[in-house]
């Protein structure tokens, strides 16, 4: 597409409206790529994704989608094998994790039939055991509680006394 074609459009500040309405920070770094599609059967489908979408929407408001800003980072910092995450990146990755399993869960109870939302989030692996674990090894303000583990809690119980 030509370039004096796209500034017609306004394509930029279509892309740029998009990429604000991500839940995610790499949400908002793809929508933030997006280019003109021009092959019809791709341009068919991404408008059957969102119809798709947008139907849902209006019928179900929003998706119980949230993930943290450094989200990026703490995905990055769990590529290093061996390193680990601090405790209140721990408990941001649980939030993503269960909003993963919560948008899933309601594509399948919404009313209607959602196919093309449902393959994108059925594939989503569940770690509701996981992050309710930790959970209760960690208080929101990042401190691992006492009964963290049953070491610990021997460590904490003599320095009380």
């Amino acid at each position: 597409m030509q370039p004096s074609a796209l500034r017609a459009l306004e394509f930029d500040r279509i892309v740029e409206a998009v990429t604000g309405l991500a839940l995610t920070p790499m949400g908002a770094e793809t929508l933030a790529q997006l280019a003109p599609v021009t092959e019809r059967a791709r341009v068919e489908a991404l408008l059957a994704e969102t119809t798709e979408t947008t139907t849902y929407l209006a019928a179900n408001l929003l998706f119980p989608f949230r993930a943290s800003a450094d989200l990026p980072q703490t995905l990055d910092a769990l590529a290093v094998e061996g390193r680990a995450l601090d405790a209140l990146r721990l408990l941001a990755l649980a939030t993503f994790l269960d909003s993963v399993d919560e948008t899933r869960s309601a594509i399948r109870r919404a009313a209607g039939s959602y196919p093309r939302l449902e393959a994108a989030s059925g594939g989503a692996a569940s770690f509701k055991t996981e992050t309710a674990d930790a959970r209760g090894k960690i208080d929101p303000s990042g401190d691992l509680v006492d009964h963290a583990s049953p070491a610990l809690e021997i460590i904490r119980e003599k320095m009380r006394k």
